[in-house]
């Protein structure tokens, strides 16, 4: 017969094999296109939103690999350079604006499916203590007290669990990490620049880390590796960057959230 302390050791075990969750973060920019939401404030010629619809459409934006519409658009089509688009985005003003433009990801799908696959593990062991929540992060996007709340009722509907919405800078985030479980960051280079793991430095704050998810779409930094590396280079280095993070914590790239665009009849 198994003892009861040895019984308790095998039952956390088991819990930590699975994915027994309570806390979510989720960026904005993975929820939104925030990229086509300027462009969609910047033109005002029809023949730019026909363009850009035929774009929208083509796979040079569906398996893109850099958010960069001087990339995109080589031809620069919509006479807006890459910087300009970066300064409209963290200008204050414009927030609301680009918020409203841009469109919806289908990444809450992908995070329903985890929210719901941590419900039927805490359920499955008999959890009455947890409180499944998500905090959802504006930034770079500085929103009005009704704009949050009206984001905080979609995304609990959506999701069917609370939802925190706060502003936090990659700055701001890094002393915040540890009050989450789950993770899905649209830029983790930003995170990972600023050495946010600088201060582990005993047992405890390790065994913090490794418990960690993070996932991130496919996406590189340096358009020159566009000129020197290829397709099959690039993913060998996704598949290696995947490893060796997963040496601290766990980490997955998942595929670049998608945007509904129907096409005209």
């Amino acid at each position: 017969m198994q003892n009861p302390e040895e019984y308790k050791f095998h039952s956390e075990q088991m819990k930590e094999e699975e994915f027994l969750k309570s806390s979510f973060y989720l960026d904005m920019r993975y929820f939104k296109d925030l990229y086509l939401g300027v462009l969609m404030r910047n033109i005002t010629k029809e023949k730019d939103y026909n363009r850009l619809y035929e774009f929208l459409l083509s796979d040079n934006y569906k398996n893109r690999l850099i958010d960069n519409v001087d990339i995109w658009f080589k031809e620069n089509l919509f006479d807006v350079h890459h910087e300009e688009l970066l300064a409209t985005l963290n200008n204050e003003k414009s927030c609301i604006d680009i918020l409203l433009l841009s469109p919806n990801t289908n990444i809450l799908v992908t995070v329903k499916s985890f929210v719901n696959r941590a419900l039927e593990c805490h359920t499955i062991f008999n959890d009455s203590k947890f409180n499944l929540k998500i905090t959802f992060n504006t930034y770079p996007l500085r929103l009005t007290n009704y704009y949050n709340i009206i984001l905080k009722s979609f995304i609990e509907k959506i999701l069917e669990i609370k939802c925190n919405v706060i502003y936090n800078s990659p700055k701001m985030l890094i002393k915040n990490l540890y009050n989450y479980d789950c993770l899905f960051m649209y830029d983790i280079n930003e995170i990972l620049k600023l050495n946010p793991f600088d201060d582990i430095d005993n047992e405890e704050k390790i065994l913090r880390l490794s418990k960690l998810y993070f996932f991130t779409p496919k996406l590189i930094h340096d358009k020159n590796i566009l000129k020197t590396k290829t397709k099959k280079e690039i993913d060998k280095d996704f598949e290696f960057c995947e490893q060796f993070l997963n040496i601290f914590f766990n980490f997955f790239f998942l595929d670049l959230p998608s945007i509904s665009i129907e096409k005209d009849e």
